[in-house]
């Protein structure tokens, strides 16, 4: 049996986290989500249990076995999908497979990680280690991914949003309950940091995924815009300067993939740019 970490860090060496946020932040966040499922799960099976040991539990959790090759099939394109055992709910972080499995998708293979725009991962309390791992444990670790209705990832931070595979469910914690406020914190290259706050439930109750997409979205083209060079910001980065010019980056060059939550109340947008986007440098 090949040891869970092991395991994990195959999977998710290539993915779209890794490219955005580092391969030990992917691995992390994969991990933690198994960590918290396995206890889950012991817990319900009883004295007996249901594996052997972890490292069996993490093969079982990313295999579909009503499928000879173990792929689960019909998810997202380029899925990396983890069985959600009993931790699921009908949200807008499940999907259902061919076999009527259900999965939590924690991170999509990038087949082209150098449009992935890499961004430092937030870090809440700067270098308090213990403070950052108590607000960790009540973080979900899962990335909320916007998936369009065809299969494919990701809305433009300009123009009209498609239609959303999950865009009517409604975003919520880990705990259930509704977001009202969160800090959007972008921490693009050669940029300083940057946050607004957005507000996921309306005045009227809104509080649907499709929303938080237009939201992070609109958030991202401001930053875009407020940062163009031609409005005096050059940026320390040359391949990842924000203008109008070739090789520069426009908020038309820029698809929205997802968000991390980062903290209690901030998340960070995934950011991807357009097929064909030719760099500078």
């Amino acid at each position: 049996m090949v040891p869970a970490q092991e395991l994990i860090r195959t999977k998710h060496c290539n993915s779209i986290l890794a490219a955005a946020f580092g391969v030990e932040f992917a691995c992390s966040r994969a991990s933690d989500h198994a960590r918290r499922t396995w206890k889950v799960v012991q817990t319900a099976a009883g004295p007996a249990g249901t594996f052997a040991d972890f490292d069996h539990f993490v093969f079982f959790s990313y295999s579909d076995l009503h499928e000879t090759d173990i792929i689960p099939r019909d998810l997202p394109t380029r899925a990396i999908a983890f069985f959600a055992w009993t931790t699921f709910a009908f949200g807008a972080y499940t999907f259902q497979s061919r076999s009527a499995a259900w999965w939590h998708v924690l991170d999509i293979d990038a087949p082209n990680p150098a449009l992935i725009v890499p961004m430092p991962i937030f870090k809440p309390y700067g270098q308090s280690t213990m403070r950052q791992e108590n607000v960790m444990r009540e973080t979900d670790p899962r990335a909320l991914w916007f998936i369009r209705s065809d299969g494919g990832l990701g809305v433009p931070v300009v123009g009209e949003l498609p239609v959303l595979w999950h865009g009517h469910k409604d975003f919520l914690r880990l705990d259930g309950s509704p977001r009202k406020t969160i800090k959007i914190k972008v921490n693009w290259p050669g940029y300083e940091r940057w946050e607004k706050q957005i507000r996921p439930m309306s005045d009227k109750g809104d509080n649907s995924v499709k929303r938080l997409a237009n939201l992070v979205a609109n958030k991202v083209n401001l930053f875009l815009s407020e940062h163009d060079i031609n409005q005096g910001h050059t940026g320390t980065n040359p391949r990842y300067v924000v203008g109008t010019q070739p090789g520069q980056i426009s908020a038309r060059d820029v698809l929205l993939l997802g968000i991390v939550i980062v903290s209690g109340g901030a998340a960070m947008p995934i950011v991807q740019l357009r097929d064909g986007f030719a760099f500078a440098f």
